[in-house]
Parts: C-alpha cells; structure tokens; sequence
C-alpha cells in the first residue's frame, strides 16, 4: 500500500520512532502500526495530522514512490509552470530552433504540428519563467497522474466542509424556482 508505506518512508527519513510519530499525530502506536504494514487506511482527518506531524503535504502521502520521486524534484525547482500545448519534435530538417519553437508557440498559435517542418510528435514543457524544459508524453502523464490524487484529496477535504443541497435548494438557489 503506497500510503503506509509512505508513512514509514516518511517518519523514517526524520528519525522518528512509530510512538513518537503516533504522539505527534495523536493516534494511537498500533494504528499507526497497522497503516504503515497496510492493513488499514487513514481517514481524511488522520491523513492531515500525520502530515502535520511529518511536516509535509498530506498529497505526499497519497502518491506512489515513482510518483512522488518526480513530483518531489519537480516541487525542488523555483515555481514551475506547466505550458500545456503540444510542440512538434524537431526533425533534422526543420529549419527553426528549439528556443524558435518556444518563442513562436508560447505566443499563441499552437499547431498539432510543427508548420515549418510537417513533423508531429507531441511534448510539453516546464518553464520557471527563465528556462524551459522538454516533457515527453510520458513524463507529463506521470505528473498530471501524481496531481490527480491530491486534487482529488483537496476536492474531498472541501466536500466535507460543505453542507450538501437537497436538488430541490440546489434548483431554487441556481434557477430562483
């Protein structure tokens, strides 16, 4: 289980023993126990104390290793920006450069494929606002796959903050019915 193992891989790496964590995160040491061999899960709540406990963001622990490898070396970098459009690859016979590329089509028009060489192969890049930096299809995948679960843990936390509508309140507040 990805969570428990996250758990040990945290409190491991800041030297904790499973009590103190346990008593950081107020849980009881057999609970933490059981979540770390993964033969239970945490509920929301206790997702968030042991986080706060780790210091870290409670999406950390929801992510795989492989996962959380590249989300962590991406989150070491200064205020990355995803440009969330697909460049051609650029074929020998192209006549642009890479940073012609990027210059051309982060102002806007975005082709499927390259206009000026007729090759397609899609990638994205990363920016921090001085460089760029090529994603292959598959290194996007795993970042937009690794953001998934936290999206869906913060959608979830707020969920519960909110108190649900009937369909009845839902179409009298929207529609004034």
């Amino acid at each position: 289980m990805a969570i428990g193992d996250n758990i040990k891989y945290y409190r491991k790496s800041q030297n904790l023993t499973q009590k103190q964590l346990a008593e950081r995160a107020n849980i009881a040491v057999i609970t933490l126990q059981q979540y770390e061999a993964g033969k239970r899960s945490p509920r929301v709540q206790q997702l968030e104390n042991l986080a706060k406990a780790l210091n870290i963001d409670a999406n950390m622990l929801l992510l795989t290793r492989t996962e959380l490898d590249i989300f962590q070396e991406l989150l070491a970098q200064t205020e990355w920006e995803i440009i969330p459009f697909s460049f051609c690859d650029l074929c020998p016979d192209c006549p642009l450069s890479e940073e012609e590329h990027i210059n051309k089509y982060t102002l806007g028009n975005m082709p499927n494929a390259c206009e000026d060489c007729e090759y397609n192969k899609g990638y994205y890049y990363i920016s921090n606002g001085k460089k760029f930096y090529k994603l292959e299809d598959e290194e996007y995948e795993i970042l937009r796959n690794c953001l998934r679960p936290y999206l869906e843990f913060r959608i979830n936390e707020l969920i519960t903050r909110k108190t649900a509508l009937t369909e009845k309140a839902f179409k009298k507040e929207e529609y004034g019915e």
